[in-house]
């Protein structure tokens, strides 16, 4: 999958301070996968159809949120049932 952010070609660059002609300023961008497993993640400069204006890329702030799944939720709750079982068996001891 190949998802594009910027163009040089767009009306919405600005004059960059860098060493590049342009640029787009920030931009966010979240995906979400729709299936569990391993997965790797790939970030690229593409230059398609300009041969003139250098391409860079910045990528800031990465963050992978894992999603527990439904069977580790069901065993944190029964670990913490039998935790309170053991706990109130002691005080009625």
């Amino acid at each position: 999958m190949v998802d594009g952010l910027a163009d040089t070609n767009s009306p919405l660059f600005i004059t960059s301070l860098t060493r590049f002609f342009q640029e787009t300023g920030f931009q966010s961008f979240s995906y979400t996968f729709e299936t569990s497993g391993s997965f790797s993640l790939g970030f690229g400069v593409l230059d398609e159809d300009d041969f003139i204006v250098g391409s860079g890329l910045l990528i800031d702030n990465v963050e992978l949120t894992p999603v527990p799944e439904p069977a580790s939720i069901l065993g944190l709750l029964a670990l913490g049932a039998l935790g309170t079982g053991a706990a109130f068996k002691k005080k009625t001891a």
